[in-house]
Parts: structure tokens; C-alpha cells; sequence
């Protein structure tokens, strides 16, 4: 990848030098900064400053650190290795560093990015979703996410299920809308060297190219399951608002949820029928207060935002009457939408099929089917009012 040129301030330096010590904690490093605002103010000589960093850091640390500093050649190939793989950073004294992130409790020093800076600006909203999220449920949330992203620059993770469901919808609502960039921002747990799960590369890849990644890991930190519930505090403390998907009780979902309202973030759920194990943490949410999202207005009313409604694919006779049984049973196996509409169940496949190419259905796994939108019978309107 051809070298980018990126410019930094002596704080910023400082604190990208700073976090290159693989042994510094995060609460080490916080020190620091609040006694010495640049390189410069570090290596000076000052009696008192040296007594209270020797309480923050071993002597045998400060040497090493002021060694660094010593070797003229040692932060320029820092900076230069990264803007090599396309790397820029925005520290927590950058004046793009968000705001509603600068407030929440140990925020992060540095964020290492890769894609469109430009949206760390502006408000965001969170679709979060578990590993295990139905088929259905994955519908939805990808529906979701494509017409949050006309509102709100959508911030979410790359795991399976929930999460890569909201990354496709936003990717493909701004190809849909002919835009080259796409209001996605996805938050990792590891650096940037890595990709994880190693299926999603290309997908990466692409919001790397359209969108933003952003991570508090230097490039180097390979994914370890501990690092993912601390990940999740960044997600809340970016975004205006939370919506979640599904997630077991014990879920991301849930760690994301309770940081998001610890925050004073909104945080909506889809709701669940009762005993399914991917939707009982959206369930338990709602029970503490959670606002309950069903359709899209739910959370574009909460903003005084209107939604953009799509016009309805063109469909026969047939869809026309599926899609009425479907809509009015919520999620139907394929044997109830045949005894309803009289159509043989080896039609119905084919008839169902198109109907989740249209967007309008999606498998819910058995020979269940459930509706992506409230379909609307109105031959003049003719409108989706996404579900």
C-alpha cells in the first residue's frame, strides 16, 4: 500500500508515541498524559514531575521510554509504519476526536483508523446483534440499518449474524443511493493487522474503502475474547443511540446495551416471543426500559425524523395473497401460508423465494417464513412500510 502522508500535532505525537509501549496499562498511560502535554514536557528536567512519574512507572520503564526519545529515527518510523498500511490516528486531544466518546468514563487515549475520518462527525446510531441472530431477525436489522444510514452514520461490529446483517444494509443503501462513501463505521476488538472472524476480509476491506474502521488496538493486537466487552463501551459512547437486535441474556449485546444506558444513551430492542434463547436479552431490556423497535419509525419518531418510504415491489396475484397470510400470522410455516391461500406448497417455494429476493420475506429456519415489511394491500399506495 503507497505511504499516505498524515499530519500530527506534538500532543498527537506524544500520544501515539505513548501508546507504542506494549507494557504501559491504560491507567499508566493516563497518568502520564495528565502530567505532560507533549515529547517535549516529558524529557525536561523537573525534579518533582520525575518523583510523581516514578509512582506511575518503574525507573527501568522511564529509561527504556526516554531512550525512545533519544533516537531521532525511532517516532518517524512509527508514524511512517503506519501510514504505510493506511492508517491514521485520532487521539483524545485531536480536535475530530468525538465528543460523546471525550465524556464517557476511561475513554480511549487513541483510536487507530483506517477509511472517511470525516465521519467521526455528526450523529450516530448503533445496530448490535448477536452471533446467533434468526435468519429473520438478520432481515430486519439489515432493513434497518440501510434506512438508519440515510439519518445517522451507523456504527456497529463485523461479527457474524447481527452485527455483519447492519454492515450490509448500510454498504448497500448507499450503493442503492449512488453514493461512493457509505455512513458505516465498524469498531473492532483487535488491531488492524488482523480481521476477525477471517471469513469477513473482503467485507472489511470494503468499509475500510467506503466507510470507517476504528480501533483503540495497536496494529499489532491479535483478537482475545476479554478485549470484546471493552470494545463494546466504544460503540455506545459513539453513537446517539442503540438498537439491538437479539443477543442471549448474557450477550455483547446486553454488555453494549448496559454501557449504552449507563451512558444516557437511548437503546431500543426488537421484541421477542417468549423461550427464544437469541432474543431473551432484547426481551430483558425491554422489561428495564428499553424502547421496543418493530418497525423503523419507532426509533426515526424518538428524533423527530419522518421516514422515507420505498415503493412496494410489483407483485401478482399470488405474492399479493402470501404476503397478506404472512404479514397477518407474523412468522408462518409454509404448510399454514398453503391450507390459507390454496397454493401447493411446490409453488409456494418458488413463490417465497422471490418474495426474499424482493425483500419482503425471509426464512426463519424450519419451513417458517416471517415478514421483512408490513405489506400494505392498497392498490393506489401501494407502499412497504418497513417492518
Amino acid at each position: 500500500m503507497q505511504e499516505r502522508k498524515y499530519l500530527y500535532t506534538a500532543e498527537e505525537k506524544f500520544i501515539i508515541w505513548l501508546d507504542g509501549f506494549e507494557s504501559l496499562t491504560y491507567r499508566q498511560k493516563s497518568g502520564i498524559l495528565s502530567l505532560f502535554p507533549s515529547a517535549a514536557d516529558f524529557v525536561r528536567e523537573d525534579g518533582e514531575r520525575r518523583a510523581q512519574l516514578l509512582r506511575i512507572v518503574p525507573e527501568e520503564t522511564l529509561r527504556g521510554m526516554l531512550d525512545t526519545l533519544k533516537k531521532a529515527e525511532y517516532l518517524p518510523t512509527l508514524l511512517s509504519n503506519l501510514a504505510q498500511k493506511g492508517i491514521f490516528c485520532v487521539t483524545i486531544r485531536s480536535a475530530d476526536y468525538p465528543e460523546s466518546l471525550r465524556a464517557i468514563p476511561a475513554p480511549p487515549l487513541l483510536l487507530y483508523c483506517r477509511g472517511d475520518r470525516s465521519l467521526l462527525k455528526g450523529d450516530k446510531f448503533a445496530v448490535v446483534g448477536s452471533r446467533r441472530t434468526l435468519s429473520w431477525a438478520q432481515a430486519l436489522a439489515q432493513s434497518f440499518a440501510a434506512d438508519l444510514s440515510s439519518h445517522f452514520t451507523v456504527v456497529t461490529g463485523v461479527a457474524e449474524g447481527g452485527d455483519i446483517a447492519a454492515v450490509k444494509g448500510a454498504l448497500a443503501a448507499a450503493k442503492e443511493r449512488g453514493e461512493a462513501r457509505s455512513r458505516l463505521i465498524c469498531v473492532l476488538a483487535h488491531g488492524l493487522d488482523h480481521v476477525y472472524p477471517a471469513a469477513h476480509a473482503d467485507i472489511l476491506r470494503e468499509v475500510s474503502a467506503r466507510g470507517l474502521v476504528v480501533t483503540e488496538h495497536r496494529p499489532d493486537v491479535s483478537p482475545q475474547k476479554f478485549l470484546f466487552p471493552v470494545r463494546n463501551r466504544i460503540i455506545a459512547g459513539l453513537v446517539r443511540g442503540v438498537l439491538v437486535v437479539s443477543g442471549g441474556l448474557r450477550s455483547g449485546t446486553s454488555i453494549t446495551a448496559n454501557y449504552a444506558l449507563e451512558y444516557g444513551r437511548d437503546v431500543f430492542a426488537f421484541p421477542y416471543n417468549p423461550g427464544i434463547p437469541s432474543g431473551a436479552g432484547c426481551n430483558a431490556l425491554l422489561k428495564n426500559g428499553a424502547a421496543p423497535a418493530d418497525c423503523l419509525q419507532d426509533i426515526l419518531s424518538w428524533y423527530g425524523l419522518e421516514e422515507k418510504q420505498a415503493a412496494m415491489p410489483a407483485l401478482n396475484e399470488e405474492e399479493r395473497k402470501v404476503m397478506r397470510v404472512v404479514c397477518e400470522r407474523g412468522e408462518t410455516h409454509i404448510e399454514d401460508i398453503f391450507r390459507d391461500t390454496g397454493i401447493p406448497v411446490y409453488r409456494l417455494s418458488g413463490i417465497l423465494s422471490g418474495l426474499e429476493v424482493k425483500g419482503l420475506v425471509a426464512r426463519a429456519g424450519g419451513n417458517r417464513y416471517a415478514a421483512v415489511g408490513i405489506y400494505s394491500d392498497d392498490a393506489e399506495s401501494k407502499e412497504l412500510l418497513p417492518d
